[in-house]
């Protein structure tokens, strides 16, 4: 019937575990490091007086690269795992989540919107560069006033934020 055994099914849950950890571990490494590099560029921009703007326009791209990179990584990985599950319960007996319900709770891989700090510190850092002030106090109340912030985006990743 082309279905696989249940036995099957649970080395396949070994092996997913693993690989899933495997890339939650590296993903969780590259960002404390890319973490590190941002906040040390940011203080030794702090110590530098103001002076050799350039260098530091450029380390912050390359920090930015790094993270768009990384946060690609980590799509991608997800939407994989993702289509791995798929194709698994189209050849068991039973669905990956009814032998195991809580592995997707237990084992997650870290979500995009775990970067939106790096992002955010990497924006200001480059209004900062350019001589932008950005006010991020925003009144709460009922005198709504509109106010904009200017994040920095990768031009390859422009269709993905608009």
């Amino acid at each position: 019937d082309g279905q696989a055994p249940i036995e099957m099914t649970y080395d396949f849950a070994e092996v997913l575990a693993s690989q899933t950890s495997r890339i939650q571990n590296f993903s969780l490494q590259m960002a404390a490091e890319l973490d590190k590099k941002l906040y040390t560029l940011i203080e030794e921009e702090k110590n530098s007086g103001g002076k050799r703007k350039d260098h530091f326009l450029a380390a912050a791209h390359k920090v930015g690269e790094e993270f768009v990179r990384l946060k690609s990584y980590v799509a991608v990985n997800r939407l994989a795992l993702d289509k791995i599950v798929k194709k698994h319960d189209k050849h068991a007996p039973l669905t990956f989540k009814q032998v195991f319900p809580k592995f997707f709770d237990t084992r997650k891989l870290i979500d995009i919107t775990f970067f939106d700090a790096q992002i955010l510190a990497l924006s200001d850092f480059y209004a900062k560069l350019r001589g932008e002030n950005v006010d991020k106090n925003i009144a709460i109340g009922t005198n709504f006033e509109r106010q904009s912030i200017k994040y920095w985006v990768h031009p390859e990743d422009m269709m993905t934020v608009i």
